[in-house]
């Protein structure tokens, strides 16, 4: 079986070396002729983005979300909003509040902590406000402190969840900590 993965999470090829029973490659979508790979495992935006553009093509094997929820995943503060509704908001960190210090200052599209800052006085919110040059794309997160990060992988198809995975991150330090000494 032959499978084409977006290319940016390979780095030191850890993937490929689990899958080692098929063939497996990593590159941009674009740059390929995607009728040649038994499975597309988009893992970026821009290809996400690219199969949504695709005209239907049965022998185009793949998995994307409707681009409406995966819109609303792109936006941090539109999720938070939609799990509130559904009944969740008690798993997620508070938001938009008045918050004390230190607290989280968060854009709401992004990945891997860019552009998220815990704010741990007025001073320095003050300071990094004025380095932002739109503050609508930001929102204000209540900061919890740990050296532990969770995250949830789910996979539905066809109404039923396929797939589910949730995976612990382990810091050395406490999570804040590492974004205060910066």
């Amino acid at each position: 079986m032959k499978i084409l993965f977006s290319d940016r999470f390979n780095k030191d090829n850890r993937l490929g070396k689990k899958l080692s029973n098929f063939s497996v490659k990593f590159n941009d979508f674009e740059n390929e002729d995607l009728e040649l790979y038994d499975l597309l495992i988009p893992m970026t935006h821009k290809d996400i983005m690219y199969l949504m553009d695709l005209p239907l093509n049965k022998n185009i094997n793949y998995l994307i979300p409707p681009e409406e929820i995966y819109l609303i995943c792109q936006d941090k503060l539109l999720f938070y909003q939609k799990c509130i509704e559904g009944g969740f908001g008690m798993y997620f960190p508070k938001h938009n509040i008045d918050t004390k210090y230190p607290f989280v200052l968060k854009r709401r599209r992004g990945a891997f902590g860019n552009g998220c800052f815990i704010i741990s006085n007025r001073i320095q919110e003050a300071e990094i406000k004025n380095k932002i040059n739109n503050l609508d794309n930001y929102f204000k997160q209540e900061c919890i402190e740990g050296d532990k990060e969770y995250s949830s992988h789910i996979i539905f198809f066809q109404g039923k969840i396929r797939f589910f995975k949730t995976v612990c991150h382990s810091f050395n330090l406490n999570f804040a900590s590492k974004f205060l000494r910066k």
